[in-house]
C-alpha cells in the first residue's frame, strides 16, 4: 500500500517538471558562473563583466558625497555615456557596453546617486525619434534640447586592455567620470581577472 502511494506520488512529481524542448541539450545557468566553454574561450569571463559593473555602480554611488565638484553643485550635474576604448584582441566593444548600462542602471536606480546625477540619451538618437515620431518644442521645431553646460556636464567612459602570454591572460578595465570644463577625473573604479585556458 505505502510503495504503492509513493509511486503515486513520484509520477505526479514528474508529471509537474518541464519537458525539454524536442532535440534541445541546453539549459540555463546561473549568470555569475563559469561555464566549461566559457573557461575554454581566451575572451574576458561574461561573469566578469558583471562582477565589475556591480562593484562600480554601487562604488560609485558610496563616493558621490565626497566627490566635492559633483557635491557642491546644487541640483543635479548632467552625465553623458562616453566612449569604450577597447584595446583587446578578441573582445567585441558591444560585450564591454554590458558594463556602463549596468552601472547606468544602477546609478539612475540609487536614492542618492539618482538624485544628483541625470544620465542624458545620445542626442543624435533622440533627434532621430523625434523626427520620426514628429515630436516638437514650444516653438514648433523638432524637439532638441540646449547645449549643456560643461561646467555641470560629466562624462562617463570606459578603457579595456588585455595582456595575453600563451594561454594565460588578464584582462584590465578602468571606468571614469570626467568633467567637461577642466577634463578632471572626479570617480573612477578599476577590475581585473585573469583566467587560463585549457
Amino acid at each position: 500500500m505505502h510503495n504503492a502511494l509513493f509511486k503515486s506520488a513520484m509520477l505526479a512529481s514528474l508529471a509537474l517538471l518541464p519537458l525539454a524542448a524536442p532535440g534541445c541539450h541546453g539549459h540555463r545557468v546561473d549568470p555569475y558562473k563559469d561555464t566549461n566553454s566559457e573557461l575554454d574561450d581566451s575572451r574576458i569571463l561574461p561573469c566578469s563583466l558583471l562582477e565589475f559593473s556591480s562593484q562600480a555602480g554601487k562604488m560609485i554611488a558610496q563616493n558621490i558625497a565626497t566627490a566635492k565638484d559633483i557635491s557642491s553643485t546644487p541640483g543635479e550635474v548632467t552625465v553623458i555615456l562616453g566612449s569604450i576604448r577597447n584595446l583587446t584582441t578578441s573582445v567585441s566593444t558591444s560585450e564591454f557596453e554590458i558594463v556602463t548600462h549596468r552601472v547606468q542602471n544602477a546609478l539612475i536606480n540609487n536614492n542618492v546617486a539618482g538624485g544628483k546625477l541625470a544620465f542624458v540619451m545620445d542626442r543624435a538618437r533622440m533627434k532621430e525619434t523625434a523626427a520620426r515620431e514628429e515630436v516638437v518644442n514650444a516653438n514648433g521645431g523638432t524637439a532638441n534640447p540646449p547645449a549643456y553646460n560643461a561646467a555641470t556636464t560629466y562624462v562617463m567612459n570606459l578603457d579595456v586592455n588585455e595582456v595575453s602570454r600563451g594561454g594565460s591572460h588578464l584582462y584590465y578595465m578602468h571606468l571614469t567620470i570626467s568633467n567637461y570644463a577642466n577634463n578632471k577625473i572626479v570617480l573612477s573604479d578599476d577590475y581585473e581577472m585573469k583566467h587560463e585556458t585549457k
